[in-house]
């Protein structure tokens, strides 16, 4: 598929806010897709920068028509989870475009962590279980997947401190479940120590958003009083 025809499909397909973004296809290859959002005057708002929502539907379109070539076709799909963070404001003085690039590198990752399961639909696979989890009360989701051959796929999924963790196991058709490293994961500080939060209220370990609080935080200072208190 050649920019043109992208470009095409883009244009039929896409609602009439995203038309309005004016959005251009760059450029394509086999691992990225480059898209150009002009900054016109009604992307900015009264700070004098191009609006957030028009930067995240951007993106959120970009990875549309990476998922497009890489199919080779458009197939319905929808967006589960858009989540960022702005660093920095694109003042309107000094950028006059917004570029936004995705690519498609056959990961898998979007198939272990979407929610609704859609993603399978690019694989093949069929998935037989979607849960959201956690571990010590760090969020993350499972998810079990029958492929063509048969064999069976166990993933855990977490975003913790800005990386994505995959943990996945494969095993032939007949073979015992390979699902029991979900629940013997653990993660580690910088000195190497046990984390644990513990609960507050519903809230859990949520990546990029506000912490809840450390489990026996408190548990080492005690301690130590308890030894003073002894003497």
């Amino acid at each position: 598929m050649d920019v043109a025809a992208l470009q095409k499909t883009l244009d039929e397909i896409a609602a009439e806010y995203v038309r309005r973004l004016n959005l251009r296809i760059e450029s394509i290859d086999e691992e990225a897709v480059t898209l150009r959002l002009p900054v016109a005057p009604g992307l900015v708002h009264g700070g004098g920068v191009l609006c957030g929502q028009a930067i995240m539907s951007a993106a959120d379109t970009a990875m549309l028509v990476a998922m497009i070539v890489r199919v080779g076709s458009f197939k319905p799909m929808t967006t589960v989870q858009l989540q960022t963070s702005f660093l920095r404001p694109v003042p309107k003085e000094t950028a006059d475009l917004a570029m936004d690039a995705a690519a498609c590198i056959g990961c898998g990752a979007c198939v272990a962590a979407c929610k609704n399961a859609a993603a399978h639909l690019f694989t093949s696979a069929k998935v037989t279980h979607l849960a959201h989890y956690n571990i010590d009360v760090i969020e993350g989701h499972e998810v079990h997947t029958i492929n063509p051959d048969e064999s069976r796929t166990y993933a855990a999924i977490h975003m913790y401190e800005n990386r994505l963790y995959i943990a996945e196991a494969t095993v032939p058709k007949g073979a015992p479940a390979s699902n029991w490293f979900q629940i013997s994961l653990r993660f580690l500080d910088e000195q190497y120590r046990p984390v644990r939060y513990q609960y507050s209220g519903l809230m859990t370990y949520s990546n990029g958003y506000p912490k809840p609080p450390l489990a026996n935080q408190n548990q080492g200072a005690q301690g130590q009083a308890a030894q003073g208190q002894g003497r």
